[in-house]
């Protein structure tokens, strides 16, 4: 009986914890979007999905591969990145550690403010 009380009380712990919210990664096929409480660990843009982030956090990578496109107007990414003619278009409001273009990928950053209201580009060949 002591085998089984522990156990059931192992199994609670862990079926709990998964109630938590730990982060999880995200693929996008089709047109999506990343908001004010989601929170992922790896987020990926494939095909030609258009994806909106206006908040949300992820932690570890997002990025966009194929001809998709991903629209930053909010949240956090720790790593973002575009590879194989996809494209990022950043917007105020936006904060991450490190920006990687490859392999024919534009970067296009759209400043609100007036006095820098000039497109910023980056584009691999």
């Amino acid at each position: 009986m002591p085998k089984v009380c522990v156990f059931l009380v192992c199994l609670a712990c862990i079926l709990g914890l998964t109630k938590i919210g730990w982060a999880v990664s995200k693929v996008f096929y089709e047109d999506g979007v990343i908001q004010d409480g989601d929170d992922y660990t790896i987020v990926q843009v494939l095909n030609d999905a258009v994806v909106n982030m206006t908040g949300g956090l992820v932690t570890d990578a997002l990025g966009t591969e194929d001809t998709s496109t991903l629209n930053i107007f909010g949240g956090y990414a720790a790593r973002v990145g575009a590879t194989e003619w996809s494209f990022i278009n950043l917007y105020d409001g936006m904060e991450t550690g490190y920006i990687e273009i490859l392999s024919s990928s534009t970067l296009r950053a759209y400043p609100n403010k007036p006095e820098q209201r000039n497109v910023i580009m980056a584009q691999t060949k």
